[in-house]
C-alpha cells in the first residue's frame, strides 16, 4: 500500500497541508506503529558465514529497515542468545566465547568469531525506511486507522501552521496509541491476521 493512498482520508482533516507533508507523516506513523508493535516481521534469504568474520550485513527488503532481532541460528546453534548491543560489546571486552548475536545499526553481529563456514538464519521484525514510498499491502488493510491517527496527531502537533490543533492532536494520538498497543497484544497472541511474517529470497 502506498501511503499517498492516505491522503483522501488524511488531508480533509488539515486544510491547507501540502500533500507531500502529510505524506511524509503517514509514513512516520507507519515506521513508529511497527517500531513498536513488531507487526511487520521477516525470515531473511539464509546465508553463510565467513571464517573470522563478526559482521554481516542484512539484505532485507527493498524500502524497509532493521527493528529487532527475533532469532538467529547459526549452525546447528538454533536460536542462540540475542543480547543488546551495550550488553554484547562488554560480553565480547571480557572474551567471552559464548555464542550470541546483536544489532549493531543494521548489521548483525555475532561472537565468537567462526572459525569455518556455517549457514545462518535470521528472523528480524522491520518497519518502513526513512524514505518508503509504500509497506507491504496486508499491512495496510489491517492497519489503516492506525496511519490515519498516528499522522494527524503529528499533523495537528506541527506549530504555527493553519491546521495546528493540540486537542486533536492528542486525540489522534490517544487513538493511534490505542492502535498500537491492540496490534501488539494480537501480534503477542499470535494472530496471524494482525501481523505479517515474510520469507526474503535474493
Amino acid at each position: 500500500m502506498n501511503f499517498e493512498d492516505l491522503l483522501p482520508e488524511v488531508l480533509p482533516s488539515v486544510n491547507g497541508c501540502p500533500s507531500f507533508t502529510a505524506a511524509d507523516h503517514i509514513r512516520r506513523a507507519a515506521r513508529e506503529f511497527c517500531r513498536k508493535t513488531h507487526v511487520w516481521q521477516s525470515d531473511l534469504a539464509p546465508f553463510n558465514t565467513a571464517i573470522d568474520t563478526t559482521t554481516y550485513a542484512l539484505a532485507v527488503p527493498a524500502g524497509s529497515s532493521v527493528v529487532r532481532l527475533f532469532r538467529v541460528d547459526i549452525g546447528d546453534q538454533y536460536g542462540v542468545d540475542l543480547l543488546d548491543e551495550a550488553s554484547a560489546k562488554a560480553q565480547v571486552a571480557s572474551g567471552s566465547q559464548s555464542t550470541f548475536a546483536w544489532l549493531s545499526g543494521a548489521s548483525l553481529r555475532i561472537n565468537p568469531a567462526p572459525m569455518s563456514v556455517m549457514a545462518m538464519q535470521v528472523q528480524v521484525s522491520l518497519k518502513p525506511s526513512a524514505t518508503a514510498e509504500a509497506w507491504p499491502d496486508d499491512l495496510g488493510e489491517n492497519h489503516r486507522e492506525a496511519l490515519i491517527y498516528g499522522s494527524l496527531a503529528t499533523l495537528f502537533e506541527m506549530p504555527k501552521t493553519d491546521w495546528s490543533d493540540d486537542g486533536k492532536a492528542d486525540r489522534n494520538n490517544a487513538r493511534f496509541n490505542a492502535k498500537v498497543n491492540a496490534a501488539a497484544r494480537n501480534r503477542t497472541k499470535g494472530r496471524a491476521t494482525q501481523g505479517r511474517r515474510t520469507t526474503t529470497f535474493f
